[in-house]
């Protein structure tokens, strides 16, 4: 019962995912995001390209994103939410950074509990086309009034400890850990491996 419930749950993820590409989370698709008169907001009102904690990344800079997104992280100073800055192109810049909302359904991987959040909805309302029900939002604890350190800092600190309870501790481990997840919902597993090539 728990495998066919966990298989159901992953195919109801990815089909959710694919569908919320096809409305509008795609980088093929920013430039056609309208403003509220209809006119075309343009790509740079989407989304910027910057450099954090030394990487080149893209944020999304659509104002209800970034509000809903201050307002998830209690960080007034934050510029945008990150995009996934890895993977293929089909992960890469439509996605949105695992590493900042783990469970939201539009990060780039499948795991249990994927929640379709107010960021994903507010980036859907910002393309022009859609109006959302926020009531619908399902709940993302991730990072959940960590701050801005949250968002601009490593999440391993130089003592190579975990610098938010959100990530693990077991570094270097070929095996991976059993454990309660961060939020204590799930019995989850952790791993850290050190990699000596880029």
């Amino acid at each position: 019962k728990f495998y066919t419930d966990y298989i159901v749950s992953i195919v109801r993820c990815v089909q959710e995912t694919e569908i919320i590409h096809v409305l509008g989370f795609s980088d093929t698709l920013f430039e056609y995001f309208k403003a509220a008169d209809g006119t075309d907001l343009g790509v740079t009102n989407v989304v910027k390209d910057v450099v954090l904690k030394g990487v080149p990344t893209r944020i999304v800079v659509l104002q209800g994103v970034v509000q809903k997104a201050r307002e998830h992280f209690n960080c007034s100073e934050l510029e945008g939410l990150e995009l996934e800055n890895e993977g293929s192109s089909a992960t890469k810049g439509s996605h949105w950074e695992r590493r900042i909302i783990q469970n939201e359904i539009m990060t780039g991987n499948y795991q249990r509990d994927m929640a379709l959040s107010v960021f994903t909805l507010s980036f859907l309302e910002g393309t022009g086309w859609y109006q959302v029900n926020y009531n619908l939002a399902e709940l993302v604890t991730w990072g959940k009034n960590e701050g801005c350190s949250f968002i601009n800092d490593k999440c391993i600190n130089g003592n190579k400890e975990a610098a938010f309870k959100e990530f693990c501790n077991n570094f270097y481990s070929k095996a991976s850990s059993e454990d309660c997840s961060f939020d204590r919902n799930f019995k989850g597993s952790c791993a850290c491996l050190l990699y000596t090539s880029p």
